[in-house]
């Protein structure tokens, strides 16, 4: 089920280049794969009011896909997705999230959600693409795989001056795949072949 996002978002035919690859109004970056990937502002949105105070400003960006198949109650399986932070990035924060639904109206940027998998650190690398990854159980019949600033309460950090006054990550190459389990015993000295589907790394179920 490898969601391979080659999209271009807002690309402006008048040469505005808001997020076009590899150069756009955010920063430069080439595709992980291809020569396209998705973009999304990740902040926990606040905006300095006239008498010097904080207020939240209800603006939020998400990426949502509709999968090929519905997960299977009980089943393993594992969501892979890379990231890259925009050079011109103000703030910092940890706030990707993914969540995997029944159903597509989840009131996002309004209600909390848990999130499936959630980035362990703040991600600030502009040069290369960091993999966010997890797994989980499927409670069954999710069909929606939903990516964004998900349950935010997190603190933006400042990271730099910048132009851009926003968290802004470059996404590519989002995966939902099934963990399949074998079973087999070897003698000394047997080997097996294992055989991936283009997965770079695998999690054994001793964590390592």
């Amino acid at each position: 089920m490898l969601l391979n996002l080659a999209i271009v978002l807002y690309n402006d035919p008048l040469g505005l280049n808001y997020a076009s690859a590899p150069n756009n109004y955010a920063g430069e970056q080439l595709a992980r794969t291809g020569n396209k990937f998705i973009g999304l502002r990740s902040e926990t949105p606040i905006v300095l009011n006239d008498n010097n105070t904080f207020s939240n400003n209800p603006y939020y960006e998400y990426i949502q896909i509709e999968l090929s198949d519905s997960l299977i109650e009980g089943k393993s399986y594992r969501i892979v997705f890379y990231t890259s932070i925009a050079e011109n990035s103000v703030f910092q924060n940890n706030t990707l999230r993914a969540v995997v639904s029944n159903n597509s109206d989840l009131n996002l940027g309004v209600i909390p959600i848990d999130a499936t998998i959630t980035s362990e650190n703040a991600l600030i690398d502009s040069d290369s693409w960091a993999e966010i990854s997890g797994n989980f159980i499927a409670q069954g019949d999710e069909r929606f795989l939903t990516i964004g600033n998900i349950q935010l309460e997190t603190i933006d950090t400042f990271l730099q001056a910048g132009q851009f006054n926003a968290i802004y990550y470059y996404l590519d190459d989002v995966g939902v795949f099934e963990n399949f389990v074998m079973d087999a015993i070897l003698c000394p000295f047997e080997t097996l072949i294992l055989k991936t589907d283009g997965a770079q790394s695998h999690l054994w179920q001793d964590n390592s």
